[in-house]
């Protein structure tokens, strides 16, 4: 592996730690309580011991947020289909 190619994996990757260190010292530096800013370590240990659930609580949001998407741009190209005459004046206008 080449220099350039190690630098360009490595900087990324010690930049986010260093980011996650000073987050991490500003909140217990700061004192400031979890339930405003948690940091990054009581994230990840939250993570780990309520994996299961979280992840299916995201699942279900996922869910109910892409059902939400599809009604409301189907709504809406109806919707701009009716005011411009056809959906192919409304692909004309978008370019």
């Amino acid at each position: 592996m080449s220099a350039a190619r190690l630098w360009r994996i490595t900087a990324p990757l010690a930049v986010g730690a260093a980011l996650l260190a000073i987050w991490e010292a500003v909140v217990r530096i700061e004192d400031i309580p979890p339930y405003i800013l948690p940091g990054p370590l009581l994230i990840a240990e939250t993570l780990w011991t309520d994996g299961p659930s979280l992840l299916s609580s995201l699942l279900v949001t996922l869910r109910i947020t892409l059902a939400a998407l599809a009604a409301f741009w189907g709504a809406g190209s109806r919707c701009c289909s009716r005011s411009l005459g056809s959906s192919r004046s409304v692909f004309f206008l978008t370019r």
